[in-house]
């Protein structure tokens, strides 16, 4: 921190005391005659210094009082990890009070040097203080404030953005919570794609058309064929002010391709009927390339000298140029859309082939659905001799909610046989009472149209011939017919009763897990010394109160190593050279005890015994171990004590205290030990003579 001069320090107390007589800043004037004369850069130092001191101050009060509402952790929970920017600023200093990494990433900054900047640092619409408290009142006559703008890079650079802000109140304080995203891709790419006001209108004109014929090409019914199409084909060629707009299709063999549709302009001679059999071998050039799904844009010019049939055709057609595009359906190359002389070429290129692309992805689209339509009706048969041997329950309802069809495994299931279902209502014979009312209003509100493209899985009970209930698991989809009306559902369903008894079997032992979990948990919740579970992979699977006291933050709802909670450490303690008892239990299968010196959050060391227990699976394997940890600080403390004191006790009794010499007592002592080995001797050499 900058050292203040002791005039400025003077300037500052004098401001602070004027300041709580007044409640207003003093003015230059006031300062001077109180201090008895003073430099007019002296005082606006200690005045601005002096301000910055309120601002800083009136920051921390509002970050204080986010922490203790828990606003701000809650913030942080949400967009930490979030790729938009999210920041809080302080509206009366402009300050940032959090953010999250993404927004001082994006400006060059640590963490530690965006927290000390103002908004008007890296904003380009607010310039300075004044600039920031002007913006401030917008934010309080909007609900929510949406611009675009520019950051200021680290380096000077300028980066676009998108800035969501809205002015917060929370108990008489407020803040501004912020959310920015980079638009500098999006500003590139519309400054290229509208880069002139006849462009922005081609683009309108483009998106109107592919709105159109992309509502028309959807929704498009068997018998409305051929005039869509047609339709589609006039649009693209007088909007690409082309000659002539085709369609061609592949011959199921694939042996040629065949001109189905076509739209000339006026005076434009058709080319439809000469073009029915156009053989592979000799349009291979083109063939070959739209085969790949490569888009065509084809001058006379570039057409191979070997290409005889095609240069027949651009002859014949008068044709300079022409675009065509691929289509794709059932995975497999199925013809081309195509035009003939487009006006202007290379605008076509960059624009308009993202009209004919977007054509030919809902005609290919259209035609698959034709494909599969034709399909269907082929396979009506085949599935309705599959529906009798299907292992579900498959049955119809009409409008009123009477069965029309219904296979042979939905009548084993509800144990009727097939006349006396066909005919009568679902909802009153085959389901229970309780829940009648609201299938039967569910399914009301289906056929009167208010739920549209229904489609639901869902379990359910029947009603069986013996008044039992089986649990059934239902698919449903509405039965509509070519007008689009809604005539009936119908449902496949799988017996799921086992499941079902399985499942309630299974609620009811997590159930009875999680109460002994909790009882446990009690249990070591009343023992005073720290227990933890710690599995393998070195994380901490229950713990007590006393061990929660260890945690981070004293924090017991996240995942924890046992290294953080014992070491205050990120790594575990084997790789600090201390005895692991997880790695011991390990590789021995037996209960340890170990001696750790651990480190508090305080930074303050203790020393505890550790005992761990293997703690093995269903598989008999060793899973973890379960921790038990003692705080001998000071029963070590006094051991050491009580060594030193009869260290000098022992002193004191056989050495002179004057002298430091030994003593009469530890000579005698001495002669006594002498005597004693000497006796030993003499006994163990003649046995027969008394030790006295």
């Amino acid at each position: 921190m900058k050292k203040i001069s002791p005039a400025v320090q003077r300037v500052l107390t004098i401001v602070d005391r004027l300041y709580d007589d007044k409640g207003s800043i003093p003015s230059y004037d006031e300062i001077r005659e109180t201090m008895g004369g003073a430099s007019y850069n002296t005082i606006s130092k200690g005045i601005n210094l002096w301000k910055n001191k309120q601002l800083e101050e009136q920051k921390q009060e509002k970050l204080k009082e986010l922490k203790l509402t828990g606003e701000l952790l809650n913030f942080r929970h949400q967009v930490d990890h979030s790729n938009d920017c999210f920041y809080i600023i302080d509206p009366q200093s402009g300050g940032f009070l959090d953010t999250n990494a993404s927004s001082y990433k994006l400006l060059g900054y640590s963490k530690k040097e965006f927290l000390q900047l103002k908004i008007y640092d890296v904003s380009s619409f607010v310039c300075n203080h004044d600039d920031w408290l002007k913006q401030l009142e917008v934010f309080r006559t909007h609900d929510k404030f949406i611009m675009e703008t520019q950051h200021r890079h680290k380096d000077g650079k300028f980066i676009h953005v998108e800035v969501s802000a809205r002015l917060y109140s929370n108990n008489d304080s407020e803040y501004i919570i912020c959310s920015s995203r980079d638009i500098t891709d999006r500003k590139l790419l519309l400054s290229e794609l509208f880069s002139s006001k006849k462009e922005l209108q081609h683009k309108v004109e483009l998106e109107k058309i592919i709105s159109e014929l992309s509502s028309d090409l959807v929704n498009i019914k068997s018998e409305q064929v051929d005039k869509i199409i047609n339709k589609t084909l006039k649009i693209l060629s007088l909007f690409t002010h082309s000659d002539r707009c085709y369609l061609f299709q592949v011959s199921p063999d694939k042996s040629c391709l065949k001109n189905t549709y076509e739209w000339c302009a006026s005076g434009v001679k058709a080319q439809i009927a000469a073009l029915q059999e156009c053989h592979r071998n000799d349009f291979s050039w083109i063939f070959n390339q739209l085969e790949q799904g490569k888009v065509l844009l084809l001058d006379k010019e570039d057409i191979p000298e070997n290409s005889i049939a095609l240069k027949n055709v651009f002859e014949d057609g008068n044709i300079q140029s022409c675009v065509n595009i691929p289509l794709f359906w059932s995975d497999r190359f199925q013809g081309f859309i195509g035009l003939d002389n487009p006006g202007q070429v290379d605008s076509l290129f960059k624009q308009d082939i993202l009209l004919l692309q977007t054509v030919a992805n809902f005609l290919s689209k259209a035609f698959e659905q034709w494909h599969i339509e034709q399909l269907h009706a082929h396979s009506k048969k085949q599935a309705q001799r599959y529906l009798q041997i299907a292992g579900v329950m498959i049955l119809t309802l009409n409008e009123q909610g009477d069965v029309t069809m219904i296979n042979d495994k939905g009548c084993e299931i509800l144990g009727y046989p097939e006349y006396d279902i066909v005919g009568k209502n679902w909802f009153d014979h085959f389901l229970p009472d309780d829940i009648q009312t609201d299938v039967i209003h569910i399914f009301k509100e289906i056929m009167s149209g208010n739920l549209h493209d229904y489609k639901m899985v869902v379990d359910g009970k029947v009603r069986c011939s013996d008044d039992s209930e089986r649990w059934i698991s239902w698919h449903n989809n509405i039965l509509k017919d070519a007008s689009g009306r809604t005539f009936g559902i119908i449902s496949s369903g799988e017996d799921i009763t086992e499941r079902k008894l399985a499942e309630q079997k299974l609620i009811l032992s997590e159930q009875r897990t999680e109460r002994e979990k909790n009882f446990l948990q009690t249990i070591i919740n009343g023992v005073a010394d720290p227990i933890m579970v710690i599995g393998r992979d070195y994380k901490v699977q229950l713990l007590n109160n006393a061990a929660k006291l260890h945690t981070p933050d004293n924090n017991d709802s996240s995942c924890f190593y046992c290294y953080q909670v014992s070491h205050n450490s990120e790594i575990p303690c084997h790789l600090n050279e201390e005895q692991c008892p997880l790695e011991k239990v390990v590789r021995t299968g037996q209960s340890v005890s170990v001696v750790h010196e651990h480190h508090s959050k305080n930074n303050k060391t203790r020393v505890f015994e550790l005992i761990a227990s293997p703690l093995f699976n269903e598989q008999n394997e060793i899973s973890g171990i379960i921790e038990s940890s003692r705080d001998i600080t000071e029963r070590l403390s006094v051991e050491e004590q009580l060594y030193k004191s009869n260290l000098d006790v022992h002193r004191l009794t056989y050495h002179d205290q004057l002298t430091n010499l030994p003593n009469q007592l530890l000579l005698v002592d001495r002669l006594e030990q002498v005597l004693k080995n000497s006796s030993e001797k003499l006994i163990s050499v003649h046995p027969f003579i008394p030790s006295n």
